[in-house]
């Protein structure tokens, strides 16, 4: 069993290991994509499960068929319009690609707040590829909210009772 992302089997290094552990604990999952087949994904196991993709779906998913469904109309066009800016890119090491999207898991409907980085590289073939990493950001989205949200209850309880503050350093 692969400890990194609980799959039966899956194959990996002793080299491989520290970065598959680390991506899992900080639910963080990898992907790939051929230039010239830009809306084929190929995601790792632990992006399939981060995802809420069901058994037997995967590796390989498409941009529009799949991923896009998942996602809120205004962040699919975000996404698309990186992935196109990336594709373009004409030599590997282009400038990378980061960006926040939502996503609703098909599993289970619930909505996760995503943070991806991509850039392109060269395969030993001389092929172009888009590769990129996701991190679950839905739990600090919330807390950056309640914060806001407290804040603003906050400022409206010293409005309220006509009072005010000031620092003195």
């Amino acid at each position: 069993m692969n400890p990194a992302d609980g799959t039966p089997g899956s194959a990996f290094t002793v080299a491989q290991a520290p970065d598959l552990a680390a991506l899992a604990m900080v639910r963080a999952a990898s992907w790939t994509a051929r230039a010239s087949q830009p809306d084929v994904l190929e995601l790792s196991p632990l992006a399939l499960e981060l995802l809420g993709f069901g058994p037997g779906i995967g590796p390989r998913l498409s941009l529009h068929h799949d991923w896009f469904p998942c996602m809120p109309q205004a962040d699919a066009a975000l996404v698309e319009q990186a992935v196109e800016k990336l594709r373009a890119a004409p030599t590997a090491d282009g400038p990378p690609w980061e960006g926040q999207f939502r996503f609703r898991r098909p599993v289970d409907g619930v909505s996760l707040h995503l943070l991806a980085r991509a850039r392109t590289v060269r395969d030993a073939e001389g092929e172009l590829h888009v590769i990129g990493v996701f991190q679950d950001v839905t739990e600090q989205r919330r807390v950056e909210q309640e914060l806001r949200d407290s804040r603003e209850r906050f400022e409206l309880a010293i409005r309220g009772a006509g009072d005010g503050l000031w620092e003195y350093d």
